[in-house]
């Protein structure tokens, strides 16, 4: 990546300590992790509470209290 070209999508990578995380999702990527919550995603607010959703367990998932 340091050569400037993007990696292919979904991409998903975190740091070598794990506290980072960063990654390139496609709609349907986001359609799969929508469906099961029973959210139906019709525009950018519902999107993104998923995404902070997601940043927030995946944060606890790994805190170490």
């Amino acid at each position: 990546m340091l050569d400037g070209t993007l990696p292919k999508i979904p991409f998903v990578a975190s740091n070598s300590s794990g506290l980072r995380t960063a990654g390139v999702l496609p709609v349907p990527t986001w359609d799969t992790a929508r469906k099961p919550l029973g959210v139906n995603i019709t525009g950018f607010d519902e999107l993104h509470q998923l995404i902070s959703a997601l940043m927030l367990t995946d944060a606890l998932r790994r805190s170490r209290f």
